[in-house]
């Protein structure tokens, strides 16, 4: 049984995750607030747990029709109280289902923005909870299946944001859709990096590569995680500088 989670309150948005797979953490936060997108219409997030990442679309780009769905029960209730209670049902459809089920019937058919953090462990040793273990790990050839998916569900001319691991290999996984920009994010200043940021599209250009530093070498966040964040954190969750777990 996942241990009790208390809210994270940010400036515009409360997100309640009792009972979600994962709860909120730094990398995802920065991750919403590192993807970019050019004035979307409609915003489709893979595998949307509490929703933390549709409310932070739903502050940068407020004209935006916003989905999201997830196959994970608890994570998806989640959702549904903190859309009802930051008043974006309006404006929301939440879908219970595997996003990698080619069949799932969506509110449109194509997506001009989409945005995953997606179980990216595929085939590594798996968490004894097996909610926990769905979210965080894909099977044999389902990380394959998930980027035909994105293909199949974004616009001509749409943006896919991703969130994978810095090691992990993704060209080989998208034939159609091409890495416009890489964001290595790093932990510490003299740290490797961990995560990457992929924005994926079909134009053909080489990659911009780019390299994000969460803390400095005085082991305080970095001038940039503040500037990026400060649109979202409390002032007291950048100034009292305690990493999210």
């Amino acid at each position: 049984m996942n241990k009790p989670r208390k809210p994270f309150a940010f400036k515009q948005f409360t997100i309640h995750q009792n009972g979600a797979a994962l709860p909120v953490t730094t990398d995802a936060c920065l991750f919403g607030a590192l993807a970019e997108f050019d004035q979307p219409l409609n915003i489709l997030d893979l595998g949307t747990g509490t929703g933390l990442l549709l409310h932070m679309m739903a502050q940068k780009y407020p004209n935006a029709t916003l989905c999201g769905i997830d196959i994970h029960h608890e994570s998806l209730e989640c959702a549904k109280i903190n859309i009802q209670q930051n008043n974006l049902i309006h404006k929301t459809n939440l879908i219970k289902g595997n996003f990698l089920d080619p069949n799932i019937i969506y509110p449109i058919s194509r997506f001009d923005a989409i945005i995953s953090n997606p179980p990216f462990f595929e085939n590594q040793l798996k968490s004894s909870n097996a909610a926990k273990s769905k979210s965080r790990h894909f099977e044999n050839g389902e990380m394959q299946q998930f980027f035909n998916q994105i293909d199949q569900l974004l616009t001509p001319n749409g943006t896919a944001y991703i969130l994978l691991p810095a090691n992990n290999e993704t060209v080989e996984f998208t034939p159609n859709l091409l890495p416009q920009k890489i964001i290595f994010i790093h932990n510490q200043f003299n740290k490797s990096a961990h995560l990457k940021v992929i924005e994926l599209t079909r134009k053909k250009q080489l990659a911009i590569i780019e390299h994000f530093f969460i803390r400095n070498p005085n082991n305080l966040y970095s001038d940039h995680f503040y500037q990026i964040m400060s649109p979202f954190y409390l002032e007291q969750a950048l100034t009292l500088n305690q990493s999210l777990i």
